[in-house]
């Protein structure tokens, strides 16, 4: 009788670990899509600081063309991210913000810079935009690390 008592007590205790270890992996991946949907704001940005680089070498016409694809593909990364940092009201709390006010950052440099008649004006928004950026990436650094920490 102690055996099978024993034995289901063993088999209640294995489950349990295995429910806390399943819960554990959940709230790490779900932290880290978190983390990865704040970084992917940053792809069409780093695309658009290449761009600047290379903007030389187009005319008004290509520039403009290349600038509208750089915006849109911009507005879309900017629609279809960050939505799940407001599902957790302290995560919401402490990265929604610097987040939004990032994206707001970001659409108000990339409209500037392709209202800006001469290169002197979109190098400064190239600057200010870069300057942001890394900010940002700073940002992003320090909410990778409080993201996943206590699961490492």
């Amino acid at each position: 009788m102690k055996k099978i008592w024993l034995i289901i007590v063993s088999f209640i205790a294995i489950s349990m670990i295995i429910i806390i270890y399943q819960q554990h992996q959940l709230i790490k991946d779900y932290r880290s899509l978190l983390h990865s949907e704040m970084e992917k704001l940053n792809v069409p940005i780093e695309r658009i600081l290449e761009f600047h680089q290379e903007a030389e070498n187009y005319n008004e016409k290509e520039r403009a063309e290349k600038l509208e694809r750089l915006n849109e593909t911009f507005a879309d990364f900017s629609n279809y991210t960050g939505s799940g940092l407001q599902l957790e009201s302290w995560i919401g709390d402490r990265y929604f913000i610097t987040y939004n006010d990032t994206k707001l950052a970001y659409f108000y440099f990339i409209k500037n810079y392709m209202a800006a008649p001469t290169t002197e004006e979109r190098d400064v928004i190239y600057k200010n935009l870069k300057e942001r950026y890394d900010q940002y990436r700073e940002f992003l650094k320090v909410a990778e690390e409080e993201l996943t920490e206590p699961f490492e």
